[in-house]
């Protein structure tokens, strides 16, 4: 069985640990941790390399001596030298050095001292006070140690970048129909602790059998028709589930989670009498999504939320993100409410009586209406009366008087009845009272009232003759 990349990284940091507590050179042992990092970080798998004839000597921290040691590896799925230090060296030594506050040097010492090999032999050399004696090892350390073992076993979780090399080759492996790895992979967490992986199929019993084939399984866990658990050699637990194509989005919004994001999307389900499971949306008997995860959000009011955005462990009792998007979603809907009432708002446009006014408030209000705002009408400023313009007037304002007018035939003819009036160009800059009263006379009736056809016409008169 081809053996992977976290496999000979692990290898490696078991060998330097061991190497530490025998004593040896601080040299060697960061040299083995070092060339497991380059390992585990690599993005194909390092018997492709070898199979490549690719020379591994190229990649940072790995030599000649260690570049033979991983093709050996990957030979015989064996590292020689982990294997004598396992014979050499006494009880859990590994799982004593992974304690909180220990580490090599720290378990070399109980073991010189206290002759503790094993977990076991750590609890009666706690339970006895004799860590005490020992430099180092005070009361602090001592009930640290105590807790630590007290606990229950800890999940393992693997690094991102592990997790996506056993991925994809698994991947790679069940293809047949649509496959996918959810869960805290598809949110790409930091740390994954297991793979979900779905797979669109109308036989789920083939599948549990093709896996359980799979080379790199340890360790089969669970095999039925629907759903199968395996232990990689790494390790890494994999759950693989056979979905209908119809099911697909359903089941994958489930088993991407985060579980507060699940619980989120099916309290907006049930706010409509509907129900959400792996399988479906539905309303009673009757099915509404399931086949894609943007069918579902749809339906429930909300935009694709993609997995990258889900990142929230399962101790946590509620989604924030989604709080914020139903939130959102709810102060869009209000605001939505209030724009398009006409009884609540209306929207005035102010225009020039020039071309790229006139052509931007045209879109504006087509845009408007393609939303359903509701348009009071259009107001257009600064017109010159061409009746004040004498012969004697500048060339430039007779030029600016016949542009206007011209560009007054086009407002007519694109908003006719919705201009509301028509603002002449002002003397002088509208501030104080007096000036704000002519403007207001020009734009509203005597009344406050919009003003009537007659009055607007008049108006027409004075500063734009409608043709």
């Amino acid at each position: 069985m081809p053996v992977q990349n976290a496999e000979i990284a692990a290898m490696f940091d078991q060998t330097a640990d061991l190497l530490e507590f025998k004593g040896e050179n601080q040299f060697r042992v960061r040299a083995y941790h070092r060339a497991a990092r380059t390992v585990e970080g690599l993005p194909q798998g390092v018997r492709s390399l070898l199979s490549a004839e690719k020379d591994l000597t190229e990649l940072p921290g790995i030599g000649k001596d260690l570049a033979g040691k991983i093709a050996d590896i990957v030979k015989t799925g064996h590292f020689a030298l982990l294997d004598s230090l396992k014979k050499k060296l006494p009880g859990e030594l590994d799982d004593m050095a992974a304690l909180p506050g220990l580490g090599p040097k720290r378990v070399r010492l109980l073991y010189d001292k206290l002759k503790v090999r094993t977990l076991e032999d750590l609890r009666r050399a706690i339970k006895g006070g004799r860590l005490q004696k020992l430099r180092g090892f005070g009361p602090t350390m001592e009930k640290k140690l105590a807790a630590a073992l007290e606990k229950p076993v800890v999940e393992r979780r693997f690094k991102l970048a592990v997790a996506e090399a056993e991925a994809e080759a698994l991947v790679a492996f069940l293809r047949d129909g649509r496959v996918i790895v959810a869960g805290s992979y598809r949110r790409r967490r930091d740390t994954v602790g297991d793979l979900d992986v779905l797979v669109t199929s109308k036989h789920g019993a083939a599948v549990g059998d093709k896996l359980v084939q799979y080379e790199n399984v340890a360790e089969v866990l669970a095999h039925g028709p629907t759903r199968t658990t395996v232990m990689l050699r790494s390790g890494l637990q994999v759950d693989v589930r056979a979905v209908p194509e119809q099911s697909y989005g359903a089941a994958l919004l489930y088993f991407t989670g985060s579980k507060a994001h699940n619980i989120a999307l099916r309290g907006l389900a049930n706010d409509r009498d509907w129900k959400l499971n792996e399988y479906e949306l539905f309303s009673g008997k009757r099915r509404i999504a399931g086949a894609t995860e943007e069918q579902i959000y749809d339906k429930l009011g909300l935009a694709y939320i993609p997995p990258e955005l889900l990142s929230f462990t399962k101790k946590k009792e509620t989604d924030p993100l989604m709080d914020y998007l139903v939130s959102f979603r709810d102060r869009m809907e209000h605001a939505r409410v209030l724009l398009t009432d006409p009884a609540l708002t209306t929207f005035f446009f102010v225009t020039l009586a020039e071309a790229l006014p006139i052509a931007v408030v045209t879109r504006f209000i087509q845009w408007f209406k393609d939303f359903g705002i509701p348009v009071g009408g259009v107001l257009v400023n600064m017109v010159i009366d061409a009746k004040s313009v004498g012969p004697d007037a500048a060339e430039f304002v007779k030029n600016r008087v016949a542009m206007q007018q011209e560009h007054l035939k086009t407002i007519w003819r694109e908003f006719d009845d919705s201009v509301r009036a028509i603002v002449p160009l002002f003397e002088a800059e509208v501030r104080g009272v007096p000036m704000l009263q002519r403007l207001c006379d020009a734009i509203f009736a005597a009344d406050g009232a919009k003003p009537a056809p007659a009055a607007l016409a008049g108006r027409q008169q004075e500063v734009g003759a409608r043709p």
